[in-house]
């Protein structure tokens, strides 16, 4: 649609950089810039595609581009064939009159992500960005390229115009105010640039977002330590270990959601009817993206609800001794983590 609005002006054949149009009644080519092309009549089929187009961006410039070409041409040129005064099943005109006919209560669309980064690891790329605080945030709309990204069209073949990039539709929970993050897999990660646009609950779309490049991962050094030298050990009864303090570190913005359930076992003896002294406990702990690694942190012999999230490194626990959150920084983006007792202690 931003090509036919910027270039070819629902004409029947337009080629942007050498200035051709064919006429589709006579077959002859004339040579015209942009923003001069004359309409035809077979551009019909784009007359829905803009009038959807304009829904979402609420940007007058093209509707009025619509509408002008279905009541009298666009310079100088013909009228769409079909029928676009009242839709009775025909493929063409009902999207038109659709936006035609709707008043939208809601026009303001929502904010643009302004702090998108890219992450290369490996062969996957990790996106991350604050989103917006807008409390009727609904979606993502996620555009990528090997070339820098254009919002504003332009026909200069060192950048990508945002509507020719490659497209992810990410079925993500919006969470204003919150980080949130994204993987893609791209068949080249080497250069790869990324941008994001949003929609609200009533289909408003943001601007672009800032376009984030892609750049390695930085990997820690590990400090040295001398190798241990073997001593025999006297197997003891296992004890508890204490807590271990956490490493001070600021609060993260994005903090799991805990919420607990209790669900009724059923009776062995008369299935229909739940055992009232038997309940299991469900707990929520987490994000999307997070993965989880239960084991017993707190030396109390229960396993404790445990999540590592890969895009801050960060270990979310909530120990089973205390109850309470604990939050533990250890690793980057692409470490796997593995729990074990690796010092022998146990």
């Amino acid at each position: 649609m931003e090509w036919n609005y910027n270039y070819g002006n629902f004409s029947y054949f337009y080629d942007a950089r050498t200035g051709k149009r064919k006429d589709s009644n006579t077959g002859s080519y004339g040579t015209y810039s942009a923003g001069t092309v004359p309409s035809d009549g077979t551009g019909l089929t784009l007359v829905d595609p803009e009038a959807w187009y304009y829904w979402p961006t609420e940007k007058q410039k093209y509707w009025n581009h619509v509408t002008q070409y279905v009541t009298g041409g666009l310079n100088g040129g013909a009228r769409p064939y079909g029928n676009f005064t009242t839709w009775s099943g025909q493929f063409e005109g009902w999207y038109y009159l659709f936006v035609k006919n709707t008043p939208r209560p809601d026009t303001t669309p929502p904010p643009a992500i302004t702090d998108l980064k890219a992450v290369t690891n490996g062969s996957d790329i990790l996106l991350t960005w604050t989103a917006p605080s807008a409390p009727d945030l609904a979606r993502y709309h996620s555009v990528w390229c090997t070339k820098p990204i254009s919002e504003t069209s332009t026909p200069n073949t060192s950048v990508t115009n945002w509507w020719a990039a490659n497209t992810i539709c990410p079925n993500l929970i919006p969470n204003p105010g919150t980080q949130r993050s994204l993987v893609i897999s791209p068949s080249s990660t080497t250069p790869f640039y990324a941008a994001i646009f949003t929609f609200d609950q009533a289909d408003n779309r943001s601007a672009m977002s800032n376009v984030a490049q892609a750049t390695s991962s930085p990997i820690p050094t590990p400090a040295p330590t001398a190798t241990p030298t073997p001593t025999p050990k006297v197997k003891s009864k296992p004890r508890p270990k204490s807590i271990p303090t956490p490493i001070p570190t600021a609060t993260p913005t994005l903090v799991p959601i805990v919420t607990q359930a209790l669900i009724p076992v059923s009776n062995p003896v008369n299935p229909s009817v739940p055992d009232s002294s038997s309940f299991l406990t469900t707990q929520s702990w987490g994000i999307a993206g997070d993965i989880p690694i239960p084991a017993d942190y707190d030396g109390d012999n229960k396993a404790d609800i445990t999540v590592w999230r890969p895009f801050d490194g960060n270990w979310y626990l909530l120990l089973s001794s205390t109850t309470s959150p604990f939050i533990q920084p250890w690793g980057v983006f692409g470490d796997r983590p593995v729990t074990g007792d690796y010092d022998g202690d146990l």
